[in-house]
This record gives structure tokens, sequence and C-alpha cells, in this order.
């Protein structure tokens, strides 16, 4: 999706994973993410340059760990001072996950936005304000986005990332000030669009200003996956 568009702009990405492994016939995405469960889930375990939450709930597909792994390795060979939080993926057998809507059948990871050099993020995710934002390293968190938009054409690779629109706007800043393409943004980020707009492998949801939340495709030959390949529309939330 977001790869074709970008090379038929021409545009050069930010290196991609290794080809993940897969057979003709699987079973470990079963249903939806909302309404799933997890078969033979291959867990992700901590490494260089970032930690894992939770070892209950770092369970995924095979397909997503591996690319999961090849973007977290990019990440810290590019930003060798940062570390990175890896929050949910899933239970070991999916399922419902409290918290959570999704996260029920491998294919969900949240990951933490990357704090500056040097900074060990807590255990759970910080809260930003207007008054206090949350450290970001926004070099760093937009090479990690690039790397997961890298995966998208590739089988059972990234399908969309939500983020909060304010966010995007400081990762659009940092993407202009670094000379890539604009070509590249567009595809990239849904700002400067609109919260609404239906465009950009990134879209803007409530509750994401302090983390990304991450929806991979059902990898090929997985028979019995199930889920919409566009992201949510943004969940309005009433006034208090």
């Amino acid at each position: 999706m977001v790869l074709r568009a970008m090379a038929l702009a021409g545009v050069a990405l930010a290196g991609t994973p290794s080809d993940p492994p897969g057979s003709p016939t699987v079973r470990h995405s079963i249903g939806t993410p909302r309404s799933g469960r997890l078969a033979g889930a291959v867990r992700l375990r901590p490494g260089p340059g970032y930690f894992v939450r939770d070892a209950a709930t770092s369970w995924g597909t095979p397909t997503m760990v591996a690319h999961l792994h090849d973007v977290l390795r990019s990440l810290h060979e590019a930003h060798p001072r940062t570390m990175l939080r890896v929050g949910d993926l899933s239970l070991r057998g999916g399922g419902k996950l409290s918290a959570h809507r999704a996260h029920q059948s491998g294919r969900d990871v949240d990951l933490g936005l990357v704090p500056p050099p040097g900074i060990r993020p807590r255990g759970s995710f910080e809260r930003g304000s207007a008054e206090r934002a949350v450290p970001v390293d926004p070099r760093a968190t937009l090479h990690l986005l690039r790397e997961l938009a890298a995966t998208s054409d590739r089988p059972g690779g990234a399908q969309w990332v939500l983020l909060d629109y304010a966010v995007q706007a400081t990762l659009h800043a940092e993407g202009r000030a670094q000379g890539l393409d604009p070509a590249e943004l567009d595809a990239l980020l849904q700002y400067p669009h609109g919260r609404d707009a239906a465009r950009g492998f990134v879209r803007h949801m409530p509750g994401h200003r302090n983390h990304i939340h991450v929806r991979f495709a059902c990898a090929p030959g997985d028979e019995e996956c199930r889920g919409p390949a566009e992201p949510p529309a943004p969940r309005v939330r009433p006034a208090r």
C-alpha cells in the first residue's frame, strides 16, 4: 500500500526487513483482532535498544514478531543511545486482553514514542498534556515509523499506525527539516490533511499521544485470519 505509492513517486525508503517465515497453509491469527485467538504464537523477547513491558502479553504471530525484530534492530542501529518501550502484543493464546478492544489475534502491538537519547521510559506509557509533553526524540520516532511503513508491501507487514494528530505535526516538521521527499511524508503521515482524512499510513486516534498502535496484515496462507484493512475512524469522546 504505502510502499507502492512511494515507489510510484520515486521515493527512496529506509532499509526493509528480511522476508518473514511462512508456509502454504497455517493457522496462527484466528478470527479478527477484536474477536479472535492465537495459535503457534511466538514471544517477542527483550533485545538491544528496547524492553518488553510484560512477558505475559508479548506474544504474536511468527510473521509479525519477525517484522518487529527487524524494525527494532534497524532503530537500534540508527539510534544506539535510545531505549524503546514495547507495550502489549497479545496473550499466548490470544483472546480478550484487559484495557484493549483489539490485540486478540497476534497482529497488534503498542510501541512507545522514542524518548531522547539516554532516557529509559517508564514501565507504563507516560501521559502528556498541553503543559507537559511526553519526552520524545522526533528523529528516532520518525525513523521507527518509516521502518514500519517499509514492511507494508511485504507478506504480513504493517497495515497502519494510530498516532495523535498533534504528534504527527511534530514528526512532519522533523521530516521537512531532514529534507525528506514530500511525497514520502504525504504517504506516511495523515498530517496536514485533517484528523478525519482517509489517507496516510499513520492515522489520528484519541488516546495515542504517548504511544503508537500498529496493526499487521494477515500472513499469506493464514487461512483463518480475518480483519479490516482500513484503520478505525477516530472515536469521538463525549464532552464533559
